[in-house]
């Protein structure tokens, strides 16, 4: 033998090892065997051998990508599934599978920019379609959606996919109408009766109408009526919506006001929201609001990530703006974190602060100067929040409690309570002095007080059937200002 022949030989050797197996004996079957038995670290180690040996194939890029699949490590599968179909952009099946991956990874610009060989080719049209009529109805566009089920009846007209996607279009964009009813009494004293109903529809990303109208009686005597029509853009590829709503709000007696208000909303990772709005809308709170209206504008920015299993958290920042040109701050943070779960039942704790403050205070005595010095006592001089409530560098600090109740896909209730740990506020007061051109006048002053704020809410959902529900609500709020009750219910129906 000589030595071309024998250099020929050992090349030969060499490339089978690389393509067939590495030196302890390792090869693609035995990596399918531990993926096929589960035994997904066995079979990450004999891949990544192997992968070290012949790192351009593409076979060995699509196991990993099945491997992490697996262990629904989602981003690690698709980089390993897209790492092979740049190895191998002919195969189809591999193509089908990294198609699958983008979808199920919410990634619907991919699904979109991958799908026209699939399309094109008999083996693959049908699961292609049927996945973008998903898509399509994922990004709110119900037409398109009915368009691409359409197709995959044409081809196959008994595909499981078509009633389902079907029904989900027809649930989507039904008709949703609710009746409300509340109940609020308060120890100002002030009670409040309101009724609203409420008209919407989904439509498209572009057309979600909707139509609502409330009447409030007051204990004083006093009545208003409010309607607001309004829409909601929803930029799906951008994880965005804008919802809009305007109308008037007339008390009985007076001229009508504009209401409205304008909610952005950005997703901007995974469950992690960035909202913005601006509101204008009554101010229902005291005496003086139920005998006149007053008007309040809110700006608010809010940072909330949700996650029913894990942490939750939630930032916010509100102006409070009222026609005075008067000015109310507040600052909100609050984290909750899931606990404990017994069989039907959820549990999370977090913390809560706040801080809230005005430009001024509109704290008032309750009789005039004359009144009390004809009076000639030594009594506290009494004062009244008017014509609506305001803070002074409130600080609140409060532990969370969530429960959640869920037997069964009929009935679900919730309490969650809010309870104040260590709170403080500047609590106003009057006293009489005299002034430097020797009048007697009243002086404001403020006194750090702690207080013990409380807030708790209840409710409990009932689905008689898909298209109707009914839910009750009661919630207790305690504040430094005011103590209320409210009780509420809700028919939803839809059609």
């Amino acid at each position: 033998m000589n030595i071309r022949t024998f250099l020929l030989i050992s090349l030969v050797f060499l490339v089978n090892i690389a393509f067939g197996q590495n030196s302890k004996g390792y090869s693609t079957a035995i990596a399918r065997q531990y993926i096929a038995e589960n035994n997904l670290p066995q079979a990450h180690l004999v891949l990544d051998s192997l992968i070290v040996l012949n790192p351009n194939n593409y076979e060995l890029s699509w196991l990993k990508a099945i491997t992490y699949q697996k262990q629904f490590q989602n981003k690690e599968a698709l980089n390993y599934f897209q790492l092979a179909y740049n190895q191998e952009p002919s195969d189809l099946i591999l193509l089908m599978e990294l198609v699958k991956q983008y979808f199920s990874m919410g990634y619907y610009k991919e699904v979109k920019k991958y799908s026209p060989p699939l399309l094109a080719n008999s083996t693959t049209k049908v699961e292609t379609l049927a996945i973008l009529a998903q898509v399509y109805f994922w990004e709110y566009r119900y037409s398109d959606s009915e368009w691409y089920v359409g197709e995959i009846e044409k081809v196959e007209p008994k595909h499981p996919l078509i009633q389902k996607i079907r029904q989900m279009i027809k649930e989507a964009t039904a008709h949703d109408l609710k009746l409300y009813v509340d109940f609020k009494t308060d120890n100002q004293p002030l009670n409040q009766l309101a009724e609203r109903i409420e008209m919407s529809r989904k439509k498209s990303w572009f057309l979600s109408p909707m139509l609502e109208y409330g009447h409030l009686d007051f204990s004083t005597g006093e009545s208003s009526n409010r309607v607001v029509v309004g829409n909601q853009l929803i930029f799906a590829p951008l994880k965005l919506s804008v919802e809009a709503k305007a109308g008037v709000y007339q008390m009985a007696g007076f001229n009508a006001d504009f209401v409205g208000s304008l909610i952005v909303k950005k997703k901007i990772w995974k469950q992690l929201e960035l909202k913005a709005g601006v509101e204008q809308s009554p101010y229902l709170g005291t005496l003086s609001a139920a005998q006149s209206p007053i008007l309040q504008q809110n700006f608010h920015f809010e940072l909330e990530y949700l996650n029913d299993k894990n942490l939750s958290f939630n930032a916010l920042y509100n102006e409070q703006h009222f026609n005075d040109n008067n000015k109310v701050k507040t600052f909100g943070l609050w984290g909750l974190y899931h606990v404990l779960e017994i069989q039907k039942f959820q549990f999370s704790l977090g913390y809560g602060f706040n801080y809230s403050d005005a430009n001024k205070n509109t704290f008032t005595p309750v009789k005039s100067l004359d009144e009390y010095v004809a009076e000639e006592n030594d009594n506290p001089i009494e004062g009244i929040y008017d014509p609506y409530f305001t803070p002074e560098r409130q600080i609140v600090n409060s532990g969370v409690l969530v429960v959640k109740y869920k037997p069964n896909t009929k009935f679900d209730a919730g309490l969650t309570a809010n309870i104040g740990i260590y709170s403080t506020h500047q609590n106003p007061y009057f006293y009489t002095d005299i002034n430097s051109s020797g009048d007697l006048v009243y002086v404001k002053k403020y006194a750090k007080t702690n207080f013990f704020p409380a807030d708790a809410r209840l409710f409990a959902t009932y689905h008689l059937s898909p298209q109707f529900a009914v839910k009750a609500y009661y919630s207790y709020q305690q504040t430094f200002y005011y103590s209320i009750h409210s009780l509420g219910f809700m028919l939803n129906y839809k059609f």
